[in-house]
């Protein structure tokens, strides 16, 4: 496997500015990324968001232009955030760099030590925060694993074919081990399946072959059908464990990519996985009113132009349209404070407005949750609440 990723982020306008940065890294061994060697056929947003779950750190290059300007490093900045909820202290970090020395620090990352390019020694300070942390990692996902009772690693399926058009599946598969759980092997294996599934609808291609809409002349990506599956570091919540995909395709000749979310959701002891979001609730239509309610708000009051500029509102058309029905929330995790949906590109807007995940705070659902898991989620501390704390609120 690679060595962590390092994601790094800035503001267009400072790109000549970085890459001074990220060669450094490149020329210490590091596995930095940033978003220069995009190819014309690779999704933009996917593939940053795509980076985003991988990355173990995210080295963030503030200055007037990333401060002002409310482009993507605004929302890479939220998404780091959201990332960073999900983990333990010391297992993702986000290293703020000033590249101008009297930039307004944002307040997201106020509680932040930054770095100072301006320094001279500022890339041995950055070096020493880097391997710090990688040590922190490795302490923090120790801890975890001997806290939850579980450990977790990842492997690489991979098939790729050239023709006419080709075809190329990559995928991470999620292992999970443990000694107080028993069978959480069959996790791979439910993953793989849906690997082995998606890589079959693939090699159909080699029986359709088209040389009038495809050759060899063009680039690879261009005339290839591709599939991605990349997995964020799963999350645990009582006794239940929630396992995310970031999934990319491409048909070969579509004027863009595609990407969207699978999540896999299972009980640790029986290992089992959670079906429909429905069967989490003795009283499903009372519990579909507050999921759609909250969510339809959060859709409503934020989304992003093709600049990554923000804009004020979704359409209320399409995001009524898009939370209609359960199946609507087919694709959702278990947060730290609540039940997260994940939409894909299309469902509650326009492709350009991008992904969105909303959550439900388990405070506004649990009345209406069966008790099995109101039980694994650890969620009857509710149940103490004074009388006049309401868990709608």
């Amino acid at each position: 496997m690679d060595s962590d990723l390092i994601f790094i982020s800035y503001a267009s306008p400072d790109r000549e500015r970085v890459l001074p940065h990220f060669a450094y890294l490149k020329q210490r061994g590091f596995n930095a990324w940033m978003d220069r060697k995009l190819l014309g056929g690779q999704n933009w947003d996917y593939e940053i968001r795509r980076a985003l779950d991988k990355a173990a750190m995210i080295v963030m290059f503030v200055s007037h232009n990333s401060v002002n300007r409310r482009g993507y490093v605004q929302r890479e900045i939220k998404l780091a955030l959201n990332k960073l909820e999900e983990k333990l202290i010391g297992d993702i970090y986000i290293i703020p760099v000033l590249l101008d020395e009297d930039a307004q620090k944002p307040d997201q990352l106020s509680d932040l030590q930054f770095l100072n390019s301006t320094e001279d020694l500022f890339h041995e300070q950055l070096v020493e925060a880097i391997e710090h942390q990688s040590s922190e990692a490795v302490t923090a996902s120790v801890e975890w694993a001997n806290e939850a009772g579980l450990a977790w690693s990842k492997s690489i399926v991979k098939e790729e074919w050239s023709g006419l058009p080709g075809y190329s599946l990559q995928g991470e598969v999620i292992h999970l081990s443990s000694s107080k759980y028993s069978n959480l092997g069959d996790c791979a294996d439910v993953i793989k399946g849906w690997f082995k599934t998606e890589l079959l609808e693939l090699r159909r291609g080699m029986l359709e072959q088209n040389s009038q809409f495809h050759n060899y002349g063009q680039p690879r990506e261009r005339r290839t059908n591709s599939w991605d599956a990349y997995v964020a570091d799963p999350v645990v919540n009582g006794r239940i464990i929630s396992i995310k995909y970031t999934v990319g395709w491409y048909n070969a000749g579509a004027a863009h990519p595609n990407y969207g979310f699978r999540a896999f959701n299972f009980f640790l002891e029986p290992f089992c996985m959670i079906g429909h979001i429905q069967e989490l609730f003795g009283d499903p239509d009372a519990a579909f009113s507050v999921i759609q309610e909250f969510t339809r708000r959060q859709l409503l009051e934020l989304t992003w132009d093709d600049d990554g500029n923000e804009r004020p509102v979704l359409l209320h058309d399409m995001v009524k349209d898009g939370t209609k029905e359960w199946k609507d929330f087919s694709t959702f995790t278990f947060g730290a404070e609540g039940i997260e949906f994940l939409f894909s590109p299309y469902q509650v807007g326009p492709y350009a407005a991008g992904s969105h995940i909303t959550a439900v705070p388990y405070s506004a659902l649990v009345k209406h949750m069966s008790e099995i898991f109101r039980s694994a989620l650890d969620l009857h501390y509710f149940e103490r609440q004074p009388p006049w704390i309401s868990v709608d609120q």
